[in-house]
């Protein structure tokens, strides 16, 4: 069994696009998820479940003909499967009630083709095992009484079936996509949903900034510092309307710092963790950082931050927090109901 799945790309690529001169890991997810009933006949549902991630890297070194066609070639690789079942089918006078279920690991073997001419990938994917088995009982009542049956269902893995297009994003950094088809192969329709994702990895320290509210944190100053050579580097970047940040960097281990600021009203905390984000060749994390955000106007001395302290919120925070008792730095925290 094969799964091509062709990427189509949009647009362009320029000569000294960094794949073409350097190797490059891509990091990809695949989530399925098959869901079916009896429907008029009964109740309940049948659940099945797919995941795989993957990295692959990309050699302009190891290309065969073309130069813009580059193999990807798999560096890690895994899987997960499960299958529940649990509903009830009406046959004449009976009631037929189905349970049960079963998981295992899904073996994935990925490669594939990117070529940078036409912005096409296409990523081969063998996937095993071939039938993934649930355990079930079947139990029922009919005119002779209550019965129960140890049985076993079998399906076959999505991953070895399918093909799908998309696109990469215009920086040409990552791809996604989401689609929702009926498969009417199976004894009741399976309506399935299927994600994907592919992102190049890129050395860069990135993340996201939320509140105690899971609210993104906007415009706060973040950096990054590492030693190279016996001296300090440090790289800075502003955390956009999501949230998001990202600084550019080198592979090797880099301290996080995020400033503590006031806006609005409001001030939020900073947060400060030496080696926050060990930066590999494949593998990039995706830090998520929860700050506290306060009323300054229900804070202690709030007149401080302004005068004593001449907006420094970093400076004003830690002579708070330091005095105030931990009811009432909880007392002016900013609630879901307010802004």
């Amino acid at each position: 069994m094969r799964w091509l799945l062709l990427f189509l790309l949009a647009g362009p690529v320029s000569a000294d696009d960094v794949a073409l001169r350097e190797v490059r890991a891509w990091r990809g997810e695949i989530v399925l998820e098959a869901r079916s009933g009896p429907g008029d006949a009964g109740a309940g549902e049948e659940v099945q479940t797919e995941r795989a991630t993957f990295v692959l890297l990309s050699d302009p070194r190891r290309t065969d003909g073309a130069r813009e066609r580059l193999q990807l070639r798999q560096r890690r690789a895994e899987g997960k499967w499960s299958l529940a079942l649990d509903y009830r089918e009406k046959k004449g006078g009976s009631a037929l009630v189905t349970k049960g279920g079963g998981e295992g690991v899904l073996h994935v073997d990925i490669g594939g083709v990117l070529d940078l001419t036409t912005r096409r990938v296409e990523l081969v994917a063998d996937a095993g095992p071939r039938r993934l088995v649930a355990k079930t009982t079947l139990s029922g009542v009919d005119t002779k009484g209550f019965a129960a049956f140890r049985t076993a269902k079998t399906r076959s893995p999505y991953m070895a079936q399918f093909a799908e297009w998309g696109e990469l994003s215009k920086d040409g950094r990552e791809a996604k996509g989401e689609r929702t088809f009926v498969d009417k192969r199976a004894r009741y329709p399976r309506t399935v949903t299927l994600r994907w994702s592919l992102t190049r990895l890129d050395p860069e320290v990135k993340g996201r900034l939320v509140d105690q509210n899971g609210r993104p944190i906007v415009g706060a100053k973040v950096v990054a510092r590492t030693m190279q050579s016996g001296r300090l580097i440090a790289r800075e970047a502003v955390s956009d309307a999501a949230g998001r940040f990202r600084i550019a960097a080198h592979f090797a281990s880099w301290g996080v710092q995020v400033h503590a600021h006031a806006h609005d009203g409001t001030i939020t905390t900073g947060w400060l963790k030496p080696d926050a984000a060990r930066i590999l060749f494949d593998e990039v994390p995706d830090l998520k950082i929860e700050l506290k955000r306060y009323r300054i106007e229900w804070l202690p001395q709030p007149h401080l931050l302004g005068k004593h302290f001449r907006g420094d919120a970093d400076r004003y925070l830690a002579h708070v927090t330091r005095r105030a008792s931990k009811a009432r730095l909880a007392g002016a925290e900013v609630r879901p109901s307010t802004n």
